[in-house]
Parts: structure tokens; sequence; C-alpha cells
């Protein structure tokens, strides 16, 4: 799956400051670092930063870890910090932030054990002011990849927290080290992001660093496409944003800039293996049944028949980078 981007081809300056206005269906939602209550990863993704990130070709990358080693029996991760990181509040990001971060992550093993990492991450050790320690109870080859999602292993400033370190109950001043601060937000209407003045890594974007991004809400697809043409807003991004059709029209005008993102996840039909339709006298039967099924699904042309030229069937679950990049660290 795509996400699907449309942009008018003047960006607006406004009173002085370069900035960027985006139409969105909602709110960005509450930048909890370790929540799971709706929230747009986008901006989470400004906001704050994990040890590691992914860049464009799917390779892990240093992020505010500028390095790193594994032991040779893979149960303990060092990472040397990046030195000159601030929070967006002015506080010092240094290994103390990191093991208060890994302590509250830990605090709530359960609530993300949807990750292979947290059920094997035994806890985490300050080795020096720059440098922390991984300790797992088990080798778990993806590691380097789950630190680069968005969350929960995002890094917090340590005055942001509650006294219980408990960020499942407790949603916090979203405070990051990213290049942005969510400094409003208007329900149903508004959210705005500003620059974090202590950014360590404003050089990353050439010149194209906005002072200021407005995410404008509107729901409905008809009004984007009316306020983008119109000049009220520079950018519709996301996926389910707009109908195809229109995007597909719109890749005509020479107005508008439209762009695909690469994949970035897998659509799955799921047959329900247990439904009686499916269980048959025979075991041997019932698994060539399932077999035939699959085999008789052409996912080329339902991709086609669903999102004509605008996606591409996947031949598995994960991209393909993504085996790579495991290869490359199992190696």
């Amino acid at each position: 799956m795509r996400v699907i981007i449309a942009v008018l081809m003047c960006i607006g300056i406004m009173y002085g400051k370069n900035i960027l206005t985006m139409a969105v269906s909602g709110n960005v939602g509450v930048m909890n670092p370790q929540g799971y209550q709706g929230n747009e990863m986008f901006a989470q993704n400004a906001i704050y930063e994990g040890l590691v990130s992914v860049d464009k070709k799917g390779n892990i990358i240093p992020s505010l870890a500028t390095s790193w080693s594994v032991s040779k029996d893979g149960l303990s991760y060092d990472f040397i910090l990046r030195e000159n990181v601030k929070f967006s509040n002015g506080e010092a990001f240094n290994a103390d932030a990191v093991v208060i971060n890994f302590t509250s992550v830990l605090k709530n093993r359960i609530r993300h054990s949807w990750s292979g990492l947290i059920l094997r991450l035994e806890g985490v050790e300050k080795l020096g002011e720059f440098k922390v320690r991984l300790k797992l109870k088990a080798p778990y080859t993806p590691t380097l990849n789950e630190l680069a999602v968005p969350r929960p292993f995002r890094f917090l400033a340590p005055s942001a927290f509650p006294q219980d370190l408990n960020l499942i109950k407790y949603n916090p001043k979203p405070i990051g080290t990213g290049p942005y601060m969510l400094t409003q937000s208007v329900l149903g209407v508004s959210d705005t992001m500003q620059k974090n003045p202590h950014y360590w890594n404003k050089d990353a974007y050439n010149g194209m660093y906005y002072d200021e991004i407005f995410f404008k809400v509107i729901f409905d697809p008809n009004s984007k496409i009316a306020a983008l043409k119109s000049g009220q807003v520079d950018l519709i991004y996301g996926n389910d944003q707009i109908p195809l059709e229109i995007f597909k029209s719109m890749r005509k005008d020479s107005k508008f800039a439209t762009y695909l993102s690469p994949p970035i996840r897998s659509t799955s039909l799921l047959l329900n293996s247990s439904a009686p339709a499916f269980i048959l006298n025979d075991e041997k039967d019932s698994i060539a049944l399932r077999k035939n099924i699959i085999l008789g699904i052409d996912k080329t042309k339902i991709v086609r028949a669903v999102f004509g030229d605008l996606q591409e069937s996947a031949d598995m679950l994960f991209s393909p980078t993504f085996y790579q990049t495991l290869g490359t660290q199992i190696s």
C-alpha cells in the first residue's frame, strides 16, 4: 500500500515565515510516544526520535545513537549516544534520558507485547554519560528494526514523565528531540507544529525546513480538493484522503504535483481456516481445499480492479528491503 500525495505547485510564505499548510481528515491526536490512541504516525515521527532510523532504501542508520555494537552471543547491544542533542524545551539528551524512557516502556511490557523486542528485552544499563547497553533475554535479529519504528522506543524529555513513569495512564506534554514540536491543537479544526529551535540535524532538510506546519482538518474529500485548488492548503497527504479517480485526474493537471510513496504496508486477504466450510472429514482434503482456494486467487487482478495503477500486488508480507536488512544484520 502506497501513500498518496497531492501538492499545489506554489507553497505559501506568510508573515515572513515559511509555512506549509496540509489538509488532513482529523487532528493528529495525542502525541504520547508510548500510546496507542489513533495518533498520526507522521506527526509522532516529527516530534520524537529513536536510537536508530531507516533511510529511503530501508537500511538502518544512526539517529540519536551514532554507533552501536552487538555482543557475540547477541544478548547485549551497546550504543554510543549523540552528544550536544537537546529536547525542544532545551533539556539535555543523554544516557539518563535513555534509561528513564526504556524503564517506562518496560513498566508496561504487556501493553507493548506486539513487539518481539519488548518480550526479549531484560533491561537497560547506563555505561557512561553518552553510552548505554540494552540487555536481552534471548538473541533477537530484528532488534534494530524495532528500535527504528515510531513507537514505543522513542524519547520523551525526562521532565515530562509522571512520578510513576506510567505513560499508559498519563499523556505527557509532547517534548521530543525531533525537528518539530506540537504547539497548538484545536479539536476538529487544526493542529500547529513549529520548528524545534534546538534541533541537531537541520542541515538534513536541505533548505526545506519549514518554520511552521499547519494541519487543517477537512473531513470531506471534495472539500480537500477545493481547498487545494483555491490555495487554502498546499498539500494533501495520506492514505484514502481523496478518491483514487480524483487523484488520477490531478496527475494530468500541470498545476499540481502528485506523488506515490514506496510501499509502506501490505493489505492482507485472510480466510478463517477453522470455519465449517473449510473443515472436511479428511484433514488432507481440508488442506488441499485451502491450497486450491489460495491458488485460485489472482492478486494482480484484484489489485488492478480496486486500485488501478496506483498500487501493486505483494508477493510477501514485508518489503524485500526488510529481509535484505535482516540478512545484513545476521551476517
